[in-house]
């Protein structure tokens, strides 16, 4: 059997933490939620990262800081009051983003990125 995928739900209140739970659960999710930014730092190993209700320059924020501390978990950015179907879509999509061989090109060095970008470099006159 499949071990289940690790769902952090950030920033939901109380109604929407507990009906988030009983809608993941019952999709075969392992729901975490999490009161503070803090907090979803510490969880070990993510599948995807749910962010209700911040607007964007504070999503933004929050998703630069996650992905420094977990870099292979996908990140849906849901507002308050969205239906369980639309949540359930967006964290599906999160979830499996990450699944699968990496590219190459995002395992690059910095030398050979470098090496790259003289090689293809153009110079207009």
């Amino acid at each position: 059997m499949r071990p289940r995928k690790r769902i952090a739900v950030l920033g939901a209140t109380e109604l929407e933490a507990s009906t988030l739970a009983i809608v993941l659960e019952t999709r075969g999710y392992r729901v975490e939620i999490c009161m503070s930014e803090d907090a979803a730092m510490r969880i070990s190993t993510p599948a995807a990262f749910l962010v209700l209700g911040l607007d964007n320059a504070q999503r933004e924020r929050v998703r630069s800081r996650l992905r420094l501390q977990h870099r292979d978990c996908g990140f849906a950015m849901e507002s308050h009051g969205a239906d369980a179907a639309t949540v359930l879509e967006a964290v599906k999509a999160a979830a499996a983003m990450r699944r699968g061989p990496k590219n190459l090109r995002s395992a690059a060095s910095a030398a050979g990125e470098l090496a790259r970008a003289a090689k293809n470099r153009r110079r207009v006159a």
